[in-house]
């Protein structure tokens, strides 16, 4: 079984379609998702931190992804995982931290690190801390998870690197950018920014993405 908080269906469904044999669950606060056109695919809304996980059989896969922002206490919800999980069974999370680095500096100063900057700022006032993710090896191992394998790779924020995944990782990773820099704006208002304040921000990161001349990355 396959458990996810947040899921990307054409990639799960495309999963399950290859493995006939296993039934994967996708699950999130709300019900966004429309009838499952695979017959060993559902979707179940349900609040994974909040809620006891209503399921009677135990998974052989967990999977989490892009949930920086969505938990109160991240831990809480590996300690779920792992007591519904068989032995042997795996989890995989994939997410990145929010800020921004860079191999020659040039992302220092520019719009695109004052948004991040605010949005780990906005963040605190309501516990979210938006680097967690670089802490989920050591609380997998503190909730009974052996084996645990953490790799980095470095997205950038748009085309600029040279080497070919890169650059198209970047290029991809350019629109979603573009995308939250009005969904993660909640966080900006907890920063104590002002709408005009908000929108100014939002121009000037938005051009910063576009500018290859700005070599930033994140850690995925």
């Amino acid at each position: 079984m396959e458990n996810f908080v947040r899921w990307t269906v054409p990639d799960r469904a495309l999963k399950a379609e290859k493995n006939p044999e296993s039934e994967v669950i996708g699950t999130d606060l709300s019900n966004i998702q429309g009838p499952p056109k695979i017959s060993n695919v559902s979707f179940l809304q349900h609040d994974a931190e909040e809620n006891e996980w209503p399921f009677r059989e135990k998974f052989d896969y967990v999977h989490l992804r892009c949930v920086v922002t969505c938990f109160n206490s991240t831990q809480s919800v590996m300690q779920k995982a792992f007591d519904h999980m068989h032995s042997g069974a795996w989890i995989e999370l994939w997410d990145m931290t929010s800020e921004w680095l860079s191999p020659d500096d040039t992302v220092d100063g520019t719009a695109l690190a004052e948004w991040a900057a605010l949005l780990v700022k906005g963040g605190k006032t309501v516990k979210r801390d938006l680097c967690k993710p670089r802490h989920y090896g050591i609380w997998l191992r503190e909730c009974g998870f052996v084996d645990v394998v953490e790799r980095t790779m470095p997205v950038p924020n748009n085309g600029w690197s040279r080497d070919p995944k890169m650059k198209e990782a970047g290029r991809r990773y350019k629109f979603l950018l573009i995308k939250l820099l009005d969904t993660l704006n909640r966080f900006l208002v907890l920063a104590g920014l002002s709408e005009d304040e908000i929108e100014d921000l939002r121009a000037r990161t938005r051009r910063d993405i576009l500018d290859e001349k700005i070599h930033a990355y994140k850690n995925l």
